[in-house]
């Protein structure tokens, strides 16, 4: 009679035990104790029982394990990353970053999309319920994060952007963002000195968040020009759509009209927007509208998104250093991980303003 082989439900073989560090004391002829000094590269391990143990590793395949590592060092070096939406070409690229850099301090990371829902960015901040995480960065733009101190967080946490005024001193978690009101001044007295005097402005918001410290900015800007805001318009989300729509409101309410002889007044010479991708929603409106992006009203946005380069005309954009700001805020993570207890710490990174067509007023 044929010998059976013990099978699982699926009427597959069980998958290969794997191997142990009795099987390979067992193979190299010494003692788990010699096998668990040699992986710790203990010094005081005899050069043949070494080399044993080494070459025994090599033959079986060998893998120290994950969870029994986790259980000796109190850490999975495991980083969390929670943004808003991992289909933005600006978090897309910041995640991208962050990946490689912290591969490079020996941390893996895992994404974690809470599509801006405050619920979920909570559950984030918190640390979400099974600790998997030594450590959380996210970029909320539904929470403050004296919210987020309600819930008490049990994992180091270092917020990206501003969801409130980075200028507060109590703040209670490390903060990491590009200076937003120097951007937005910058930007402003670009347009300023290309000839623009009426601004308008998508994607502000009421009370803190990076919308509305840009806007604040821009204003700022204005005040020490002698001018105002002509309008303002606010943005469901900052996507293209939402841009396209809230450019189309923004005009009508300025009283954007043709006269008789086709030539046409927009009711503002500059459309700053929250960023890149609102900017390029609101472009497709004012070419849909028989307005000269540029010669008739300048465009310009934040984030610099591949797309900026590549859009009809290009778009002038403000890029933050994706570089710098990822490497600040894994170090604080780092710090935060290895037991810092300094006072919450702002980080703000370089930033740089990038020309482009859709400024040019000629």
């Amino acid at each position: 009679m044929p010998t059976m082989t013990e099978t699982t439900g699926t009427g597959m073989a069980p998958p290969p035990r794997r191997p142990s560090i009795k099987d390979v004391a067992k193979r190299a002829g010494v003692s788990w104790k010699t096998v668990s000094n040699v992986l710790h590269d203990r010094p005081h391990v005899r050069a043949e029982n070494r080399a044993a143990v080494q070459a025994a590793i090599a033959e079986l395949g060998y893998r120290t394990s994950l969870a029994g590592r986790q259980l000796r060092q109190g850490r999975t070096s495991i980083a969390a990353l929670a943004l808003p939406d991992i289909t933005s070409p600006y978090f897309a690229a910041l995640a991208q970053e962050l990946i490689h850099n912290a591969r490079g301090r020996g941390l893996t990371v895992l994404i974690d999309e809470t599509g801006g829902d405050p619920e979920r960015e909570l559950a984030a901040a918190g640390g979400y319920d099974m600790h998997f995480a030594d450590g959380v960065i996210m970029s909320p733009i539904s929470v403050h994060s004296f919210q987020i101190n309600e819930v008490q967080p049990r994992s180091p946490l270092v917020l990206l952007g501003e969801r409130e005024d980075l200028a507060e001193q109590s703040l209670p978690y490390d903060h990491v963002a590009i200076d937003n009101p120097a951007s937005a001044v910058e930007l402003t007295r670009h347009l300023l000195d290309q000839g623009c005097r009426r601004f308008g402005f998508i994607g502000a918001e009421e009370r803190f968040g990076t919308g509305y410290v840009r806007h604040q900015g821009v204003r700022s800007a204005l005040a020490e020009a002698g001018l105002e805001l002509v309008a303002s318009a606010p943005a469901e989300a900052w996507t293209r759509p939402a841009g396209e729509e809230a450019a189309s409101e923004l005009l009508a309410s300025v009283g954007h009209q043709q006269d008789r002889a086709g030539r046409t007044d927009p009711g503002i010479d500059a459309l700053i927007c929250g960023n890149d991708l609102l900017a390029i929603g609101a472009m497709r409106t004012l070419r849909q509208q028989g307005i000269r992006i540029g010669a008739e009203v300048a465009v310009a946005g934040w984030d610099d998104i591949p797309e900026a380069a590549y859009a009809e005309p290009g778009l002038t954009t403000v890029g933050a250093d994706l570089a710098a700001l990822v490497d600040a805020a894994l170090d604080r993570l780092e710090a935060r991980i290895a037991g810092a207890d300094e006072p919450a710490v702002v980080r703000l990174v370089p930033h740089r303003l990038h020309l482009r067509v859709s400024t040019q007023r000629a």
